[in-house]
């Protein structure tokens, strides 16, 4: 999922992408670097650095393993939160990953 945004806080797009098994890259607008955490649960670029974010989306297409270990890290940072065993950094909570995890955890 590619998330270009200028202007934002905590987008739900994010958290349903980590919740769904999808690769995250976005820019690093608002509390953004709050959730993703660059190179581990997704990737991140520079607000309005349209050729980073085609890089990485290239690499990510070209490296499979590195996009299914972000997607899983994301995955797992999203139950975690839904247990209340957050970190400092990335304590975003109950959030909306609430109904998605339970169900990605059943389809997965």
């Amino acid at each position: 999922m590619l998330n270009a945004s200028n202007i934002d806080n905590m987008p739900m797009s994010i958290l349903e992408a980590f919740s769904s098994g999808i690769p995250v890259i976005s820019t690093e607008a608002g509390g953004i670097p709050y959730i993703i955490r660059d190179g581990e649960n997704g990737m991140l670029v520079s607000l309005d650095d349209d050729q980073a974010m085609a890089e990485k989306a290239i690499y990510l297409l070209e490296n499979q393993r590195v996009a299914e270990r972000i997607a899983e890290q994301a995955l797992q940072d999203c139950v975690m939160n839904i247990h209340g065993m957050s970190s400092e950094r990335n304590g975003w909570g109950y959030m909306a990953c609430n109904d998605r995890c339970f169900f990605s955890l059943w389809i997965v």
